[in-house]
């Protein structure tokens, strides 16, 4: 008896489908499955597409995907999360001390260490008749504290909430004065 040479199955749970395939990278562009959703729309009803999506998430496949494309998107970055935090810490960190001489003046560009330049937004130098006299304009401190705080979640919005009593709301309706 002869035994028939059949090709083997493809794995189902290894590969994507054509519309998990169009949707990972609009989800990881958008960061949301809203927009992801115009992935599925034309095929499907808005309402149908939004449940196709969340079906997706679940799948690890999907996730894998997900997860390999955002790898791929930050090495692409100029600046990697790791490198953004290193960033505003030599913002948060630098000291004016740091970039002077002992006799007040700036130190030469070339004198400071790659941290201490990054946090350089500005070298002016200006000549006038009495000499030369030179500039740093740093990048904002307390805008880099305020960067680092929300990203490590612990800057929280406050709105300020005013109550009035019911019968103040009654008078202010009617057109009364309090």
């Amino acid at each position: 008896m002869k035994k028939l040479k059949t090709k083997p199955k493809p794995d189902k749970k290894a590969t994507l489908t054509p519309g998990e395939t169009a949707f990972c990278p609009l989800y990881v562009k958008f960061n949301d499955g809203t927009a992801a959703v115009r992935a599925v729309r034309p095929r499907l009803s808005a309402a149908s597409a939004a449940v196709q999506a969340v079906v997706w998430l679940k799948r690890p496949r999907v996730q894998a995907e997900i997860a390999r494309l955002r790898l791929l998107l930050e090495e692409k970055a100029l600046m990697g999360a790791h490198e953004v935090e290193t960033h505003l810490d030599a913002l948060i960190r630098f000291n004016l001390r740091d970039y002077v001489k002992e006799n007040g003046d700036p130190k030469e560009i070339h004198e400071l260490t790659r941290d201490q330049a990054a946090c350089v937004k500005e070298l002016g130098i200006i000549e006038t008749a009495l000499g030369t006299s030179k500039s740093l304009k740093f990048f904002d401190k307390v805008q880099a504290i305020r960067t680092k705080m929300q990203r490590l979640g612990l800057l929280k919005d406050v709105h300020e909430v005013t109550t009035e009593t019911y019968a103040e709301r009654l008078k202010r309706l009617r057109g009364e004065k309090t």
